[in-house]
């Protein structure tokens, strides 16, 4: 028998893990669909206010090229959040000119909603990055930040990113602007 979430959601699989989650895919008995829950491992119980953060940040847009969070809660103890499935990351495709060209787009599109609330993204790379059908959307905001919030970073303190999608001022620790994501999304 598979476990059920809230009552709602019958927990399928495990599809991944990250930095800071474990994905699952689960069936919405109320919509009738899948969807993906990601939740908050218990050995990165530390991680749990920057989850919440994650969480809050999901599922407070709602726009094409963003991938939406619309539940969360708690199960067996740690955080967790639904998304919608997305068939693909662009890391497991190859693309032909015009597809890269309509990623592009959709991504800075995605990218641009986030800088209108002012949000720097910080982590843009192909496994962000989600294909379906035609449209893509950028996804995990765990290293999402408020653009006015932040500090420059310190020789010793930790550089959040990947760093082979860093913009030079991301990899030295300074502050950053939209153009950092930008260069993220070009790499």
């Amino acid at each position: 028998m598979r476990e059920t979430v809230k009552d709602r959601y019958e927990v399928i699989e495990k599809i991944g893990q990250g930095g800071m989650g474990v994905t699952f895919v689960a069936y919405d008995k109320f919509n009738g669909v899948n969807c993906a829950i990601k939740r908050l491992p218990e050995t990165f119980d530390n991680l749990r206010p920057k989850f919440l953060e994650e969480v809050t940040l999901s599922t407070s847009f709602d726009h094409s090229n963003l991938v939406h969070a619309y539940d969360s809660g708690e199960w067996n103890g740690q955080p967790f959040m639904v998304m919608e499935l997305w068939n693909n990351s662009a890391d497991s495709s190859s693309f032909k000119l015009d597809e890269v060209v309509r990623l592009s787009q959709d991504i800075a599109e995605g990218c641009g909603e986030l800088h209108k609330s002012g949000i720097l993204h910080r982590d843009i790379k192909p496994a962000n990055v989600l294909v379906d059908k035609h449209l893509y959307a950028l996804s995990d905001l765990g290293l999402a930040i408020p653009i006015d919030k932040q500090t420059r970073s310190f020789k010793g303190d930790p550089i959040h990113g990947t760093p082979q999608y860093m913009s030079p001022e991301q990899s030295h620790g300074w502050i950053l602007a939209p153009t950092s994501d930008i260069y993220n999304l070009g790499m």
